[in-house]
């Protein structure tokens, strides 16, 4: 093995980290539109309309 190779970090490394974190991000996304979800849907028709929303409108929270 040369040492170039030794010293050289491995693509699917960084790689692997890379991917990790965008797949943490992408849970903690879901898991606060799933907590704001939950929090609206336990609101009153009244409320939702004062607040301008209506209970279709979570559904398509993103």
């Amino acid at each position: 093995m040369r040492a170039y190779d030794i010293y050289r970090p491995a693509l699917t490394d960084l790689g692997l980290s890379s991917a990790i974190y965008h797949v943490v991000s992408a849970v903690m996304d879901w898991m606060e539109t799933r907590k704001t979800q939950d929090v609206l849907s336990d609101l009153s028709d009244e409320t939702l309309s004062d607040i301008g929303l209506t209970r279709s409108d979570i559904q398509k929270l993103r």
